[in-house]
């Protein structure tokens, strides 16, 4: 019998972020939406305009989708919970996944909804491709 793979990956950037917790005390109470896609959920603030919360289960490394070039912005999220340009952020930040795209490449739709812009959030250039690559790889080796 194989041995069954799950792994939840929960991230609360409330939790993680004095900055984060700065902000919402300054201002109205936050109205949270909470969105599930294929193979995630997030949990965006409207005060914020993106994620506070996401979570999902990376499961065996199956799939071999490609990851997609554009992002967009989810017809489907209310305006004001998303950012308002799929433009990217310049130098020194990255169109940052939440949920990494490489981790939902099982399924075409899965893969695509990781560029929604519900997923992105700008993320220091210098963090993306370093610790939280590095977060991604080693949840990646689990997968694997």
């Amino acid at each position: 019998m194989k041995n069954k793979f799950l792994l939840s990956v929960t991230c609360s950037f409330a939790l993680l972020c004095n900055a984060c917790s700065a902000f919402a005390a300054t201002t109205s109470p936050a109205k949270i939406q909470r969105v599930d896609y294929e193979g995630f959920t997030l949990w965006l603030d409207c005060n914020q305009r993106g994620a506070v919360k996401f979570q999902y289960n990376a499961q065996r490394d199956t799939g071999n989708f490609p990851r997609l070039e554009k992002f967009y912005l989810d017809k489907n999220v209310p305006s004001e919970y998303q950012q308002t340009s799929a433009k990217s952020y310049g130098r020194s930040y990255d169109r940052g996944h939440l949920v990494p795209a490489n981790h939902l490449d099982y399924s075409k739709q899965a893969i695509s909804d990781s560029n929604s812009m519900a997923n992105i959030l700008p993320q220091a250039a210098t963090m993306n491709r370093g610790a939280w690559l590095l977060t991604e790889e080693i949840i990646e080796c689990y997968r694997d």
